[in-house]
Order: C-alpha cells, then sequence, then structure tokens
C-alpha cells in the first residue's frame, strides 16, 4: 500500500519534494493557499549558482558589511527591536564565519550544487520540461575595487572554472552596465540559470499527469498533534490525513510558530519586482 503524504507549500520546495516522493511510490497530495502561479518562488531571478561563491556567512563578512553600510551601499537595514530568536541566529552566523566552517560550506554547497543541476537537466532531457535550463555560466560585477580584489585573490590559481572579463566583454555581455562603474567582473563558468516560471507551471502539469493531486486556493490554518506527532491538517472546511506531512510554506512562518517546533532550515525574507523592458532594450 503507498504511503500518504500531504505538502503543504506549492513553491520549489514542495513541488521538488512531491517529484522525488511520486517517484519512489508514494500517494502525494500538494495543498496551497493560492495559485501556484503566485509563489514566492517564481519571484526569483533563477540564478543556480553553487560554485566558486561564497556563503553569506565568509571569513570577514561582519567587517565588509559594516564598511557597505557607513558608505551607504548597504541594503541591509538595522532593527532597533531586540529578538532573542534574531539573536540566537546572529551568534550561530558568527560561529559560521570561521575559516574551517566557511571551507566545508563549500564543498557542502558543490556537492548539492551538482545534485540541482542533475535534476534540472534530468527535467529537460528525460521529462521532456522546457525550463530554459543553461549551464553556462554566472557573471560577479563588482562596483567596489578593494571587494573585487579580494574575490580574485580568493579564486585558486590556474582554475579553468572561472576567468577574469576584459573591459570590452563586460561591455559586451551586459550593455545595460554603466563602464565607469565597474571595477571588474568574473565569470564562474560551472554556473548557469533557468526561467523559474516555467519550473512550477512545468512541475505542476507533470506531476498531475502522474498522479499527484492539487489542492489549490484552500489554506491549511492549523495541524492538529498527539504527543507531538501530527495526526491532521485542517483548512476552513477540510481535514487532511496522511502518513507523513511536509511542510514547506517558504518564508510564512504561521504554522510552524503554532507548532512551536524548531525546524532544519528556516527561510529568508526578500523582495521580488517585475518589470518589463522597453521594446528598444530587448
Amino acid at each position: 500500500m503507498s504511503k500518504k503524504v500531504i505538502i503543504i507549500g506549492g513553491g520549489i520546495g514542495g513541488l521538488s519534494a512531491a517529484y522525488f516522493l511520486q517517484r519512489s511510490g508514494a500517494a502525494v497530495t500538494v495543498i496551497d493557499k493560492g495559485s501556484l502561479h503566485e509563489s514566492a518562488s517564481i519571484g526569483n531571478a533563477g540564478f543556480l549558482s553553487m560554485f566558486e561563491k561564497s556563503p553569506m556567512a565568509y571569513p570577514g563578512v561582519f567587517f565588509d558589511t559594516l564598511r557597505a553600510f557607513l558608505n551607504n551601499r548597504s541594503p541591509m537595514v538595522i532593527n532597533s527591536i531586540f529578538d532573542w530568536q534574531l539573536a540566537r541566529w546572529g551568534y550561530q552566523f558568527a560561529r559560521a564565519t570561521s575559516r574551517q566552517r566557511y571551507n566545508r560550506t563549500l564543498a557542502v554547497l558543490e556537492h548539492f550544487g551538482e545534485e540541482v543541476f542533475s535534476f534540472y537537466k534530468n527535467l529537460t532531457e528525460v521529462d521532456g520540461l522546457d525550463v530554459e535550463y543553461h549551464r553556462d555560466g554566472f557573471a560577479l560585477i563588482f562596483t567596489d575595487k578593494k571587494t573585487y580584489q579580494k574575490k580574485i585573490s580568493s579564486l585558486p590559481a590556474g582554475s579553468s572554472h572561472h576567468s577574469v572579463l576584459a573591459a570590452e566583454d563586460i561591455k559586451r555581455l551586459f550593455p545595460l552596465v554603466r563602464p565607469d562603474s565597474v571595477a571588474g567582473a568574473i565569470l564562474l563558468k560551472r554556473n548557469g540559470h533557468l526561467n523559474p516560471g516555467r519550473v512550477i507551471s512545468g512541475l505542476h502539469t507533470l506531476l498531475e499527469s502522474q498522479g499527484v493531486v492539487f489542492k489549490l486556493h484552500e489554506e491549511i490554518t492549523r495541524i492538529e498533534t498527539d504527543n507531538s506527532t501530527v495526526i491532521r491538517a485542517h483548512s476552513a472546511s477540510t481535514a487532511y490525513e496522511a502518513d507523513e506531512y511536509i511542510l514547506a510554506s517558504g518564508a510564512n512562518l504561521a504554522l510552524t510558530k503554532k507548532l512551536q517546533r524548531d525546524f532544519i532550515i528556516t527561510p529568508g525574507r526578500g523582495y521580488s519586482i517585475t518589470f518589463t523592458l522597453d521594446n528598444t532594450l530587448k
């Protein structure tokens, strides 16, 4: 008998879990409070950048951030309200900036990076989804010369995985960038990109055709537990039961707070800006 799994959240995390669970023989239901085309997963640039790119917790990050903040170039906002959870996170973040932890994190990113690329390659070549997947590199453009030189010095000498872009290459590849504002650019060759909207819509169509059930515009408002075990997920009108439950609700932590549990991964919050280019720039 197939194990019944309910996934709460229809972003890339929820749909990826559904993809692999369905292939393992599970009977999967995905529940989302809106349309999948409204998910936060669509509102990103689609970069796949796991190689030669530092994690946020790198040695010296506090000094670099402070310098950028004092120069009025930082997107960071300091909240004046003290928060114990945020303070604990800050302490753990500071511990992760050691050289040893940094090197270990890079190794983990590269390991899972290959799995990510394998997943999207399989979607394209085996499942036949056109998600505009390309593994042709990811460029870092620097406006600060000191930061640019620091990045150059951190990359292995003689490596074939990156190249320093000349001024004419920057102008050709990035015509909207002002040349006088660029300190330098580096192409990280092992990275890539895709179209997030096509990934979400393609996975939705594929999974539905393979038997995954979707309950859209259905918000789970309460999770019923018995001795720390989830037994039902409730919407306004329906109680859903399964053998396993996966909470993939992204930055919306309302349900996690009700459960009063610490989770392995807590997503960050960001901003999404969607715009249309003028015809003369296309």
